[in-house]
């Protein structure tokens, strides 16, 4: 049982936490990510994580778009030499490097380094 000191405490003490929650919120750090275009390659750069999308293998199924558990990629605004649109990682900064997209790739036409 908790006297009434204790229970002021355990109130405290859980405002604390939202308070350091809220200051942690606050001092949120802005990761730069790199799209650059080079042939066929596609590729999202951060200080973390690199990946790469072949647009000339890529047929657009769109498979690493809905099943990447972070929502890392986004479709292309401009059509690949294929005629199809592409996956661009233009979250990278999110990605957990779990290589999901790389494993459920039918084309093989992506590449997760860091």
């Amino acid at each position: 049982m908790f006297s009434l000191g204790d229970a002021t405490l355990l109130v405290f003490e859980s405002f604390k936490c939202f308070t350091y929650v809220k200051i942690l919120i606050d001092l949120w750090v802005v990761v730069m990510v790199e799209i650059k275009k080079e042939n066929f390659l596609v590729i999202g750069k951060t200080e973390n994580v690199e990946i790469d999308v072949d647009t000339f293998l890529c047929k657009g199924c769109g498979i690493c778009v809905e099943l990447c558990p972070r929502k890392v990629f986004e479709w292309s605004k401009e059509l690949s030499e294929r005629g199809v649109h592409y996956p661009v990682p233009a979250h990278a900064d999110k990605c957990v490097r779990c290589k999901l997209c790389e494993l459920l790739c039918p084309d093989f036409a992506m590449a997760v380094r860091w």
